[in-house]
């Protein structure tokens, strides 16, 4: 990779996780394991002998956790934004991701117009996002590569934007994704996965069934 834009952290595991519970952006803490795999993804990038220019993270308490502990082995400054916020399910959140509520939500990713009670459209949720996302990659082409930490809903959409896929560069919690430019294409793909990760089942587009937990 010629160039290197971005590093994307996402924050490790909470209990709704592994209660295997809708999360979406009810705002709670990592638990004791997600705070390992990110330790993890840390000794990673120590290796790696980075020096980020910024670090830029949605202002959801796991997310701002992860910042916390990038700090320890980094100087830089840091932006937290509701913009990187994961997308809001609203009267899913907290409910078990059994089949019959997967099925009931697939209808807002067909309609992506369609607003969730209690939370918000696939489309408010994109427009939000991405634009948080593209100034993001213009912050590291003008000032130098940089860490941005969130989650996996907006992940999804980077993967959207940048490989047509939105399942092309997920990671499990804790895992790193690198994004960068070769040969004139922007590039990204997964970096790290902890070793305390709990395999994910990917998603086929458009079938809510199998998606990651938000």
């Amino acid at each position: 990779m010629e160039h290197i834009l971005l590093y994307i952290v996402r924050h490790g595991d909470t209990d709704y996780n592994d209660k295997n519970l809708f999360l979406g952006d009810l705002d709670i803490p990592m638990n004791d394991d997600g705070r390992k795999m990110v330790d993890e993804a840390l000794e990673y990038l120590k290796g790696l002998d980075l020096q980020p220019n910024f670090i830029i993270s949605s202002d959801r308490l796991r997310a701002l956790e992860t910042v916390e502990k990038l700090l320890e082995i980094y100087d830089a400054p840091t932006h937290e934004t509701p913009h990187l916020r994961p997308w809001d399910k609203g009267e899913f959140v907290g409910k078990p991701r059994t089949d019959e509520n997967k099925l009931e939500l697939q209808k807002y990713f067909d309609d992506p117009y369609l607003t969730i009670p209690g939370g918000e459209s696939e489309k408010a949720f994109i427009e939000r996002s991405l634009p948080a996302i593209e100034e993001c990659f213009q912050l590291a082409i003008t000032r130098g590569m940089g860490i941005v930490v969130t989650h996996s809903s907006v992940i999804h959409e980077i993967g959207i934007m940048l490989d047509g896929d939105r399942d092309a560069i997920m990671v499990e919690p804790g895992g790193v994704i690198i994004i960068g430019i070769d040969n004139g294409h922007s590039i990204a793909k997964p970096l790290f996965k902890p070793m305390l990760a709990k395999p994910e089942v990917k998603n086929t587009k458009g079938t809510v069934g199998a998606e990651t937990s938000f």
